[in-house]
């Protein structure tokens, strides 16, 4: 009898026959089974029956198999890669968890770098994201914005490009601490949907960077100011504002994003970190975590919890904590103590001390990320 065997054309025609998989869980769930996954497999990827080593021993004495080039990939998962397609329903967590570029989410305050911080909407223009990227100690920081911004594709964060790309940006020459934008042209609708998204532009550029106002020009004229619009705008540090977790859209890796509210207390915006009280964003603190209590001391913040001897040591628990040390900046807070905890370091962060809030939100390393 002859051989049967399918052309390649055959089975691809099969294949694109198979139903499609759709996967309905959002990329906050996808997220958190990744971690609980990984950590799983990090210790069982240690743990081989010792019937397996028999077998494999008398497996090798009769077929040398190539085993030296084998790689663990399926084992070796990092949050801090970003995922190329994870929100995609046509793949799998383990293909979500191999694809993505390194990145952290604060940028440590004792950090002695220039760092750009720059405020940036989301697609759908609901969001303003603060990146960050390392500068240079020789230029003001607003003569940088544009030229680090055209070393990396923002879309892929699923940011739009900056607003004030085609401006021109520079410091006052009367005053350090005040910045000039020169349109050519005006649009505030066009740009930014709307003026609260472009007030919270400005604040989310301009703030890390210690400036206190900005004035806008219209072809080197100060702009007119109408009834609803001023031409300049005084800029605040700290705001009272919550961080809560922004997913692009193909990616499984999340962004901390502060709030459109501002909050009387952060016992209040700690709530709604937890609650999730902000349209498109996930909450920071998940819901089976207790918070004790909050202490406040001058300018140390103790937060104290009731089941952190049940979290696990995963990047979920490391950027929750994160979120909570950019809150405690914003509440004016120079440290934030731990407590409750039986590690003494999640992740990066040492929590067998006080530990300093961040300079800024979302460090992307161009080197790696470009």
């Amino acid at each position: 009898m002859k051989n049967s065997r399918w052309s390649d054309e055959q089975i691809k025609k099969w294949i694109s026959e198979f139903p499609k998989v759709e996967d309905s869980r959002s990329s906050f769930e996808i997220w958190n089974n990744i971690t609980e996954k990984k950590r799983k497999r990090t210790i069982l990827k240690f743990i081989v029956p010792s019937a397996s080593i028999v077998a494999l021993t008398a497996a090798v004495t009769f077929v040398v198999f190539p085993l030296s080039n084998s790689k663990n990939e399926q084992t070796q998962y990092s949050y801090n890669k970003k995922a190329e397609n994870a929100g995609n329903s046509h793949l799998t967590e383990s293909q979500t968890m191999e694809a993505s570029p390194k990145y952290r989410s604060i940028v440590p305050n004792s950090s002695t770098e220039q760092i750009i911080t720059v405020g940036l909407l989301d697609e759908s223009k609901q969001h303003v994201v603060p990146l960050s990227f390392k500068g240079n100690q020789f230029e003001p920081a607003v003569k940088q914005i544009n030229d680090v911004l055209n070393k990396i594709d923002v879309k892929r964060f699923n940011l739009s490009a900056f607003a004030f790309q085609d401006a021109d940006i520079y410091e006052s020459k009367s005053r350090s601490d005040e910045v000039i934008i020169n349109f050519e042209k005006l649009n505030i609708k066009d740009r930014f949907h709307n003026e609260q998204n472009f007030k919270e532009v400005l604040k989310e550029t301009f703030r890390w960077q210690n400036y206190k106002k900005v004035r806008l020009f219209t072809n080197e004229k100060q702009h007119v100011p109408s009834e609803h619009f001023v031409s300049e705008f005084q800029i605040k540090k700290l705001l009272k504002k919550a961080y809560f977790l922004f997913f692009p859209k193909n990616s499984s890796n999340p962004l901390l994003v502060p709030s459109k509210n501002e909050y009387e207390t952060i016992e209040e915006a700690m709530n709604a970190m937890q609650k999730g009280k902000e349209d498109g964003l996930e909450p920071s603190i998940n819901n089976s975590v207790k918070i004790k209590q909050l202490k406040k001391d001058d300018e140390l913040l103790t937060v104290t919890f009731d089941n952190a001897s049940k979290m696990k040591n995963t990047e979920h628990t490391e950027v929750m904590l994160e979120a909570i040390l950019m809150t405690a900046k914003e509440f004016g807070f120079k440290k934030v103590k731990f407590e409750g905890f039986d590690a003494k370091k999640i992740g990066n962060i040492d929590i067998s001390k006080p530990v300093e809030v961040p300079f800024s939100p979302n460090f992307i390393d161009l080197k790696v990320d470009a």
